[in-house]
């Protein structure tokens, strides 16, 4: 079970709307910009909250757009019944 999304949103909400689409013991690969590292520390919340863990995080290079990094993660149970919350909320009021 594998989601996967690029320049969708930041991690915290990103991550919102990918963990319900994966099963338990599944992956989550999250393509980021330069910021992938500091936007990971942003997301420490969203991570525990949706029951996901931080797997690997590989550098890669895009031939449009330069540096990339996947963020890995894996789902480590079933997402809590309250998410995803209805749309907007996750960009309005981020999993802190």
């Amino acid at each position: 079970d594998l989601a996967i999304a690029r320049a969708v949103a930041p991690l915290p909400v990103l991550l919102e709307y990918l963990a319900p689409l994966t099963a338990p013991g599944g992956t989550i690969a999250a393509v980021k910009g330069s910021r992938g590292e500091s936007e990971l520390t942003e997301a420490e919340a969203a991570i525990e909250a949706l029951n996901c863990e931080h797997t690997a995080t590989e550098a890669m290079r895009a031939e449009v757009g330069g540096r990339m990094r996947v963020l890995l993660f894996r789902k480590t149970g079933p997402t809590p019944p309250r998410y995803p919350r209805r749309p907007g909320i996750p960009r309005k009021r981020p999993i802190a």
